[in-house]
């Protein structure tokens, strides 16, 4: 994992289908600027508000994961080679006061649809989904119980990572399980049962490099069950896809 603080809003799962029917309810954003990415200047920090975002730095790729709720590259299928090399910088705000009131209170799923709109818009995305059976990994609870605390519900979580370390603020196990997607590049899946509930967490292990250059502690699978109570179990599930029929390079502002 890329060291650094990232403050983003961990967006709840929501099928695509659900949210192609209301996408036309969802009220956009009022102003939008995609903008080349500058070689050179800091794009680490991201961040989620009450009435936008900004994203500095992010793949045209990393945009549609997003939008799609999606972990890992995989999972976008059809994609131009440009959509992963070529960054961009994307901030989205409300200045409507009415909007930036109304988005306090909707679920944060639709937030999700928001960004899909602006692709649609600004990059012409055109996409459908499929389905395909492939091995994961589902995050269960372990057989000695959660160690975690947990915390008041949230709006956005905070994350601190590096390399075998890992923490958070407000944590959402739907959040974690993406995480870990990341990280093992395999796919995780939220199986523990704790839906919305949130957790400050600290999780630390020996990445397999430093593992094969003798250095001793525990493995990721180990310092989940042992720091956090939780367990990653394999198996066969169907997995949804995001198949990129047409996209384009984003418009000018």
């Amino acid at each position: 994992m890329r060291a650094g603080w990232i403050c983003v809003g961990i967006f709840l799962a929501a099928s695509w289908a659900a949210g192609a029917q209301q996408s036309a309810a969802v009220a956009p954003y009022d102003v939008v600027s995609i903008r080349p990415h500058k070689l050179g200047t800091q794009m680490k920090f991201s961040q989620g508000s009450s009435n936008g975002f900004r994203f500095p730095g992010f793949t045209v790729q990393g945009m549609v994961k997003m939008a799609y709720d999606l972990a890992l590259d995989s999972q976008v299928e059809n994609m131009p080679r440009w959509a992963n090399t070529e960054r961009y910088d994307f901030e989205a705000k409300m200045v409507d006061e009415e909007k930036i009131a109304a988005k306090k209170h909707e679920p944060r799923a639709l937030e999700r649809q928001r960004i899909r709109m602006i692709l649609e818009d600004r990059c012409r995305l055109k996409a459908h989904t499929e389905t395909r059976v492939e091995t994961v990994y589902e995050l269960v609870l372990a057989k000695g119980g959660l160690k975690l605390k947990g915390v008041p519900a949230t709006n956005f979580t905070s994350s601190n990572s590096a390399e075998g370390k890992l923490e958070e603020h407000g944590a959402l196990m739907s959040g974690l399980a993406y995480m870990l997607s990341r990280e093992l590049l395999q796919l995780v899946v939220d199986k523990t049962g704790l839906g919305n509930k949130q957790y400050d967490l600290t999780l630390t292990w020996t990445p397999e490099s430093r593992a094969q250059a003798g250095e001793a502690g525990p493995t990721l699978f180990t310092a989940l069950e042992e720091q956090l109570g939780l367990k990653l179990v394999a198996t066969k599930a169907p997995v949804e896809v995001v198949v990129v029929d047409h996209i384009e390079k984003p418009s000018e502002n």
